[in-house]
């Protein structure tokens, strides 16, 4: 039942539902602070429960996501419920900025419609939205559920309005910002608008001494910079060609040169890939650098570098889309790929220097 650090509890809707295993973690926590505060076991016992039932909620809310999403043929992959909340792990976000932001207004919709709900049973009922007795007690009394899970859930809307990645409001403020200027940048502004919440909070947790905010601080922080990265990296990959990942340190090689030609020439150079030509200057091969240290480590000066070369190569065109690239290293296992123009060789592309492209250094 426990896959990947996370407990399976069912599938609800074709939606699998999980719960990672540091949730245990804020149950334990829950026990602890109610020891603390002097509650009875009773209370304890009821504050667990309650505690479950937040998170109920909380995967409500993810559901919503995950529904509305299946409705512009985004599929689901899971639930998670953790410490800090739900994540519903979307197969991918939505391109269409309208879309994105249904799909993100929809969690908070739901925490809306249970609010509703119960302050409809509260105020017909003639309960009130009082909660009865001190910290210690309050869980002595099971009228006060649904008063402080209304509350709570009006919290959940609150929070996760917070402008900020990864919160419901840093998606919708990201959306909006992207039907004028384009998901990239969208993702841009909104990625600093949350760092920039995020020092606020921090700087105001060290203030107060308020250990939640100062986490929440640091987490939407580095939340806001992984969000940027990885729709900058989806537009490198989406848009990206052969000639933007273009490395030109190159250095070529007749079959017949020996390997202490490459020794002489690769010290100190930064033209590290190493390209075969046959009589003819046509590229038949490469040598991958580990192949390189691994001759000099056994003093392979006179063998000729056509015993070290590998043919697994395939020569491409500056034109080529960066998503192709992907396809040639994986599947067909080749080491380097050289690139050629009018059959004149203008540069070679590594998988080192594809991952590179993709990294976004912000």
């Amino acid at each position: 039942m426990f896959k990947g650090g996370s407990l399976y509890l069912g599938t609800l809707l074709k939606i699998p539902v999980k719960v990672h295993w540091s949730f245990a973690l804020l149950l334990f926590y829950v026990v602890y602070t109610g020891q603390q505060l002097g509650m009875s076991t009773f209370a304890i016992i009821n504050f667990f429960y309650f505690t479950l039932l937040i998170f109920a909620c909380v995967v409500l809310h993810e559901f919503g996501h995950a529904l509305t999403a299946r409705k512009y043929g985004i599929g689901t992959q899971d639930i998670l419920i953790t410490p800090i909340g739900g994540l519903a792990r979307l197969d991918r976000l939505p391109e269409n900025p309208w879309h994105e932001m249904i799909v993100a207004i929809a969690g908070p919709l739901v925490n809306i419609g249970i609010a509703l709900l119960i302050g409809g049973y509260l105020y017909f009922s003639g309960t009130g939205f009082e909660v009865i007795g001190e910290e210690s007690i309050v869980f002595e009394y099971f009228s006060n559920f649904p008063v402080l899970l209304l509350y709570l859930n009006v919290i959940l809307v609150l929070f996760n309005l917070i402008p900020a990645f990864p919160m419901d409001g840093g998606r919708i403020l990201r959306a909006l910002i992207s039907v004028f200027k384009g998901r990239k940048k969208g993702t841009q502004i909104a990625s600093w608008i949350g760092r920039i919440l995020a020092v606020g909070f921090l700087i105001f947790g060290l203030y107060e001494n308020h250990l939640g905010l100062i986490f929440i601080g640091i987490f939407v922080y580095f939340a806001a910079r992984a969000e940027y990265r990885t729709v900058a990296a989806e537009e490198r990959y989406r848009h990206g060609k052969v000639s933007d990942v273009l490395n030109h340190n190159f250095m070529v090689f007749s079959k017949n040169d020996l390997m202490q030609d490459i020794f002489h020439q690769w010290e100190g150079s930064e033209e590290n890939a190493i390209l075969i030509a046959d009589d003819e200057n046509n590229i038949i091969g490469v040598i991958p650098e580990e192949d390189v240290f691994h001759a000099k480590e056994q003093g392979d000066v006179f063998t000729p570098v056509y015993r070290y070369m590998s043919n697994e190569f395939e020569s491409v065109t500056m034109e080529l889309p960066v998503r192709h690239l992907f396809y040639l290293f994986n599947n067909k296992s080749v080491q380097m790929l050289p690139v050629s123009r009018d059959g004149r060789i203008l540069g070679v592309v590594r998988r080192q220097d594809l991952a590179n492209f993709l990294t976004l250094r912000t």
